[in-house]
C-alpha cells in the first residue's frame, strides 16, 4: 500500500496548544507524526508564523494545512493567506461554520456564495482551498445534501473536499464510497474511529467500528492522513499515542 505520511490536527491538544504552543509541538512530534495541521482560531500561542515554522523545522515536522473558520475567511482573507504561507503549506482548510449561520437552506445558499467568492482569490494566492465537513453537510434541503449543494456550486479547481471519516459515518455516508465518488478531489482526510455502542462517539484510530485499511485502500490520491479526536476522554496526548501506534499496526504509518 502506498505510504501516506500521518499528521496530527491540532484541535486535539487544543488546551496544551493554548497553554504552550512550542512544548505541545515538541510533545506531538515524539510520538512519531509527521506533521501537524494547525488552527488558525487557537493563536499559535502568540508566535509568528516564521516562529512557528522555525519551531516545526527543527522538531521535523511539517504543517499538513491550515484550518480556518469561514468568518476568519471572510474578515481576513489576506492575512489569513499570508500566515498560511508563512507556515509552508499551500493547503487552507474551511474548517467550520458556526450554527447561527448554517440554521435553514438560505443560510446554506449565502455560505455557497461566500466561497464562491473566496475561492478565486485562494487559487490566485498560490493555495488550494479545501471544505471540511461535519455531519450535518449532509442534511438534506429542498432534496438535496448540503454537501452536495458545495460540491456543485464550486468547481474541482476552485475547492477539494476534506473527508472526515468519522463524521461522514455520523452524517450515515459510508467513507469509502464517499472517497471513491470524490477521487483526486480528496487529499486530506480526518482519521478519528467510532464507538461500537449507541453514542457512537469519538474513539482513538483503530479501538472503534470505522474499518480504516479498507479507507486507505481507496484513499488514491491522498496526501495527508491526519489524526483528530474532537474530545478525548483521557490525556490527548495519550489519545494521540494510541491512534498513531495503531495505524503503525495497520501499516498505515
Amino acid at each position: 500500500m502506498r505510504k501516506v505520511p500521518v499528521g496530527l490536527q491540532m484541535w486535539t491538544v487544543r488546551e496544551q496548544a493554548k497553554a504552550n504552543y512550542v512544548e505541545t509541538l515538541k510533545r506531538v512530534a515524539a510520538l512519531g507524526y509527521e506533521g501537524v495541521e494547525q488552527v488558525h482560531s487557537l493563536g499559535y500561542g502568540g508566535l509568528s508564523a516564521k516562529e512557528v515554522k522555525a519551531t516545526m523545522d527543527a522538531l521535523g515536522l511539517q504543517s499538513t494545512s491550515n484550518h480556518v473558520w469561514l468568518a476568519q475567511m471572510e474578515t481576513d482573507l489576506d492575512a489569513v493567506m499570508e500566515f498560511t504561507h508563512e507556515l509552508g503549506t499551500k493547503d487552507l482548510v474551511m474548517a467550520w461554520v458556526k450554527p447561527e449561520d448554517r440554521t435553514n437552506q438560505a443560510d446554506w445558499e449565502r455560505v455557497v456564495e461566500s466561497l464562491q467568492h473566496i475561492a478565486p482569490r485562494v487559487k490566485a494566492n498560490g493555495l488550494t482551498l479545501h471544505y471540511h465537513h461535519h455531519d450535518f453537510e449532509f442534511d438534506v434541503f429542498s432534496g438535496t445534501t448540503v454537501f452536495d449543494r458545495l460540491l456543485h456550486g464550486l468547481s474541482p479547481d476552485q475547492m477539494l473536499m476534506q473527508i472526515d471519516v468519522y463524521w461522514a459515518a455520523k452524517g450515515k455516508q459510508v467513507p469509502t464510497d464517499l472517497i471513491q465518488r470524490l477521487g483526486d478531489r480528496c487529499q486530506l482526510l480526518h482519521f478519528k474511529d467510532m464507538t461500537a455502542d449507541e453514542t457512537r462517539y469519538f474513539a482513538e484510530v483503530g479501538t472503534g467500528v470505522i474499518d480504516f485499511p479498507a479507507i486507505a485502500s481507496v484513499a488514491e490520491h491522498a496526501r495527508w492522513f491526519i489524526v483528530e479526536q474532537d474530545f478525548c476522554k483521557g490525556d490527548p496526548f495519550e489519545s494521540a499515542r494510541t491512534s498513531i501506534t495503531n495505524l503503525k499496526r495497520m501499516g498505515l504509518a
